[in-house]
């Protein structure tokens, strides 16, 4: 998707808007948000910037995309751990 193509110019908060939006809406797409996405890794290259809010929003996408694809979490455990 063309996300796929700006998530580098993301800032963390515009990355868990993304996350939240898809799961709102209810659609994944395993190109964008899979293990070895690219989603996941600038979520990596950016863990320390998510504020509270944006770990929140984030865990609540992981929590939705579990329950979706059964599949175990695609956050990095830097994340993860915030989450708690």
């Amino acid at each position: 998707p063309v996300t796929s193509s700006l998530l580098e110019e993301c800032n963390s908060q515009a990355l868990a808007n993304i996350a939240w939006a898809y799961a709102v809406s209810n659609v994944d797409d395993d190109s964008l948000f899979g293990k070895n996405s690219p989603f996941v890794a600038v979520c990596t290259e950016k863990a320390n910037d998510f504020t509270s809010g944006g770990v929140s929003q984030l865990h609540q996408w992981n929590i939705w995309r579990k329950e979706l694809t059964g599949a175990p979490s695609d956050l990095p455990p830097s994340v993860q751990q915030r989450g708690l």
